[in-house]
């Protein structure tokens, strides 16, 4: 089942019916994760293989295709892309999402290690980095593919 998404604002506004899910990982072995966003900046947040706090982030993903974090915030946490990191928060625009049989199949995913982000959070945990789709050139040595998940909670 294909499930074409436009992540936009003007959604988010006009309150479409949201569904709760949570991203998560899988790699080319099989090995699943759940991914969680970490503070990366002012206004926005890098997502990450893993979670600080033991359970993972829960997102409203609406009818509209906009996808946002779940929290009581004045402004949208929109799920995008910020440069070539797979981001969450009220500066990032939302993209265009198409998920089939459970996984974001539009954009290339990669699990990267000392991807030079603010904090060095990659230093130890890797954080998720996005190519278009066909693209499989992995940005650095330190990356293995990975599938994005979405799964309904």
């Amino acid at each position: 089942m294909k499930t074409s998404t436009i992540l936009a604002s003007l959604a988010v506004a006009m309150g479409a019916a949201a569904r709760n899910v949570t991203l998560g990982v899988v790699d080319v072995n099989f090995h699943k994760a759940s991914i969680n966003s970490r503070h990366s900046g002012a206004g926005f947040n890098y997502f990450f293989v893993g979670s600080e706090t033991g359970y993972p982030d829960l997102y409203d993903l609406n009818d509209d295709g906009v996808a946002t974090l779940n929290i009581d915030s004045q402004y949208p946490y929109n799920v995008g892309v910020l440069g070539n990191y797979l981001a969450v928060g009220p500066l990032v625009t939302p993209v265009e999402l198409e998920v089939t049989d459970g996984a974001i199949d539009n954009y290339k995913f990669w699990a990267c290690l000392n991807t030079n982000d603010p904090y060095n959070y990659s230093a130890k945990d890797r954080v998720i980095l996005v190519n278009e789709k066909g693209n499989s050139t992995a940005p650095s040595s330190e990356c293995i593919s990975v599938k994005i998940l979405v799964e309904d909670q």
